[in-house]
Parts: C-alpha cells; structure tokens; sequence
C-alpha cells in the first residue's frame, strides 16, 4: 500500500444516484488519525458521531436528545409565594368611618362646599378650565344620581332641568357648579334621615355612614382637579 505525504490533497470517489462524482479534500496534519497510514486509497474513515448529529433520531420519537441531555442538568424551579391581593378601595373608608360620625364628616363637608364653591367663582382660567369644570360636574352629578337611586321615589324630588354640559360656557358652568353642589348636600341630609338605606359605591352598597366618608374623599380629589386649572396672580 503506497503511503502519502502529509499536507497533499487527497481525491475521494464515490457513485451517488445522478452518477460518477469527484470530491476533493484537503486534509491537514491536525485532522489525520492514526488508521489513514493503514486504509485502502480513496477511503474515508468513519469517526464517531458528535452528540448533535443524533437530534434526527430523537427527533423521529418526538424529543430531541441534547434536550433531554439538557433537562436532566436544569436547575429545579424556584416557588415563590403569591403576592398578597390588594386592599379594596372601601377598605380605607369603612377604617376612617370607624374613627368619626357622620355629623363630623358632614359638618367638614359645609366646610369643604364653601371653600370650593368660592373657588370656582373665581376669574382667572386656564384654557382647559372649561373642559374640567363639565367632566368635575358630572362627576359630582353621578354621585347625586346614586343617592337617587338609593332614595328611590324620595329621590325624584330634586331632579333639575339644565342645559347639556357641552353647552355651557364657563360663566354658565361656574353657575351650575354651586347649584350642583347645593342639591348634592340636599340628597346627603335626605339620605342620612332615611332609615334602610344603602347607595352604591366603590362597587358596592353601603350603609350611609360609609357613603358619606367616601362623598367627602370624592369631592376633594374633584375639587382639586378644578384649583389646578385656576391661574395664579
């Protein structure tokens, strides 16, 4: 068997189904192996099969070897606790009910009205006191309709006609402002002497010592929107 210098082109032949090819394979030192000085020329040595190669076999079973490899070796999962459910937002209120009366939290309310009906009076706007002005009055609408509802027929008595919000200009809204705060504390006396009662909020009906708390937290944050919207001097 003749032998070959190291670092020649070796030529390997081979017959396929489309016929006679020719491959040529430049073989370095670094990828011999000691069975080359030993086989037939134009022979090619089998070598083991990498791992990778074998993905087809386990693929034709449905799992993939190196994947199966990989999860023998996987760290286990790490359980943590639940995060704990969030606090109902008539939580706080039912708490600050708790520690007052109803005539207490009425009483800051004549305060609260006061403060903010002076306030919308006033003369210098933004450009968005408008739109701010309908979106606080209805909101502070919607708390009159869930007392009216709750009084039911009780209710009817101090239903108004006015004009669409989108109607108005800030003159007339500064106006409807104080007049549906006026008939907003009506419904509340009307509601706390209403024995049996419960009106709708926060999701849920409650009793009209909690109503009145969260009416009070209610017309301070809507009262607030509104002062930003007033320009400073």
């Amino acid at each position: 068997m003749a032998g070959r210098k190291i670092g020649t082109p070796r030529f390997i032949s081979f017959a396929s189904r489309s016929g006679l090819e020719q491959f040529s394979e430049l073989r370095p030192p670094w990828n011999r192996t000691p069975y080359d000085s030993i086989l037939p020329s134009g022979a090619v040595p089998v070598r083991p099969a990498p791992l990778n190669s074998l993905a087809p076999l386990g693929q034709k079973h449905g799992v993939l070897l190196s994947n199966a490899l990989n999860s023998c070796m996987a760290p286990e999962p790490q359980w943590t606790s639940p995060d704990p459910p969030e606090p109902h937002p008539l939580d706080a209120v039912r708490q600050q009910a708790a520690r007052t009366t109803p005539a207490h939290v009425r009483a800051q309310l004549n305060d609260l009205s006061a403060q903010q009906t002076a306030l919308a009076a006033g003369g210098s706007w933004s450009a968005a006191a408008e739109a701010t002005f309908r979106q606080v009055i209805g909101m502070e609408r919607k708390a009159g309709l869930e007392m009216r509802v709750a009084l039911g027929e009780k209710g009817q008595q101090y239903l108004r006609s006015t004009r669409n919000l989108g109607d108005m200009p800030l003159p007339e809204l500064q106006t409807e402002y104080a007049q549906t705060r006026q008939v907003t504390l009506a419904l509340l006396d009307e509601l706390l002497a209403t024995p049996g009662v419960r009106a709708w909020t926060l999701g849920e009906e409650v009793l009209p010592e909690i109503y009145i708390v969260a009416l009070h937290q209610r017309l301070t944050r809507l009262g607030e929107a509104l002062a930003q919207e007033q320009l400073k001097s």
